[in-house]
């Protein structure tokens, strides 16, 4: 049997389950092995959430049926195991805790008070200085959608997804993490340059939670109302990077 190609298509079409039941477990036995497949794929289930045409409250909001399967196929083997004694955090937990948190951090934004679009076009000013921003910039330029970074001030970087706005520019929706707070972001190319043009942001509460804010559907409602045409898929977005993301 030869080795499935796990590309993004595969990852969208295994959270459809749209699979055969081969390259299901294809899928799944990678996954079990490669934590960045099993981040990636936390993304891209976090991206089906942001596409849906029906917005649900937080709590409400289903994880993608494949990996509910995969879940409680996990659980029961826990049951059955002989080990008593205590068992470490499975692949499929930390998956299933990243897809929610994922999920939660793109549902539960809010707009920090006082920013406007306008004033995010004339001004980098959520940023410490030009050098931290020039860094992102350099990683909105090269950096493809999964692929996180860290800064020289220790936040990590990583982008989510890329599309075209209304006025034909690329955009990029990345997300910033740091010890105290965790932002998602939109940047779009503008004049040969990379331009902030909203942030939404958390606070953080503990070790790995973020406060969840009342306003869950902004970021969503931000890019549903930027975006034109399709996100860029995996290909488009590697031809753009080599294209220095030029039209």
């Amino acid at each position: 049997m030869s080795q499935l190609n796990i590309t993004d298509e595969i990852l969208s079409a295994f959270l459809d389950a749209e699979l055969t039941e081969t390259e299901m477990q294809q899928v799944r036995e990678q996954l079990l092995i490669d934590d960045g497949l099993a981040e990636r794929l936390a993304d891209l289930a976090m991206v089906d959430e942001i596409i849906a045409n029906q917005y649900q409250e937080i709590n409400h909001q289903p994880i993608p049926s494949a990996v509910s399967e995969l879940l409680a196929e996990d659980k029961q083997q826990a049951v059955e195991s002989k080990q008593t004694n205590i068992v470490q955090l499975s692949k499929w937990q930390k998956m299933h805790k990243s897809v929610q948190q994922h999920v939660a951090m793109a549902a539960s934004v809010a707009l920090v008070a006082g920013f406007s679009v306008a004033s995010l076009l004339s001004t980098n000013a959520s940023f410490d200085n030009e050098q931290q921003w020039a860094q992102i910039t350099n990683m909105l330029e090269q950096k493809a959608s999964g692929e996180s970074d860290i800064l020289a001030n220790g936040d990590m970087f990583k982008p989510k997804l890329s599309f075209k706005n209304q006025a034909g520019q690329f955009c990029r929706h990345y997300e910033m993490t740091s010890e105290i707070q965790a932002s998602q972001n939109i940047a779009c190319r503008m004049a040969g340059e990379w331009q902030l043009t909203a942030s939404f942001f958390q606070a953080k509460q503990d070790e790995n939670q973020y406060q969840t804010a009342t306003s869950n559907s902004q970021v969503r409602n931000y890019i549903e109302q930027s975006a034109v045409g399709d996100f860029l898929d995996s290909q488009a977005e590697r031809a753009a990077i080599a294209a220095q993301w030029s039209k």
